[in-house]
């Protein structure tokens, strides 16, 4: 239990603060553009 709070606490550092988010709304921007009707590209 002690370990996972440690982990947390060492995986919201400050470089993973920035890392994280940027990461995920990128992945989340080429899904939605990979799906959007506009795309033929398929």
């Amino acid at each position: 239990m002690l370990s996972s709070l440690w982990l947390l606490i060492d995986l919201a550092g400050p470089a993973y603060r920035v890392t994280l988010p940027s990461c995920i709304f990128i992945a989340y921007m080429r899904q939605k553009h990979l799906y959007s009707p506009e795309n033929t590209d398929v």
